[in-house]
């Protein structure tokens, strides 16, 4: 992971079906406290699945920070549905959650 603006980030993994997904990010911008915004492509073997771009803003709130997230996707050829990116960003929204309280 290479967070800095123009850095990039790759993560890999294999899927139960034993498909190779690949998900490559680079950060476009990033403003300490405030926010990050990054595009991202998914890929499963080689096949295009998604691109995104995701904005994340870092607000204040009552004596802490409201984060909130906004990401636009493109979702090619059935590869990935927007419900299964949604549950997945909630899962790890949800970790970091509590990682924090």
């Amino acid at each position: 992971m290479d967070f800095r603006t123009g850095g990039r980030e790759v993560t890999t993994g294999t899927a139960p079906n034993g498909n190779k997904p690949a998900a490559s990010s680079t950060y476009h911008d990033i403003s300490p406290d405030e926010r990050i915004v990054y595009s991202t492509t998914l890929t499963g073997g080689d096949t295009l699945a998604t691109i995104s771009t995701t904005t994340v803003e870092l607000l204040p709130d009552a004596g802490g920070t409201r984060l909130v997230l906004t990401e636009q996707g493109t979702f090619l050829d059935g590869a990935e549905e927007p419900a299964w990116r949604e549950q997945g960003t909630g899962a790890w929204l949800d970790k970091l959650g509590e990682e924090l309280k």
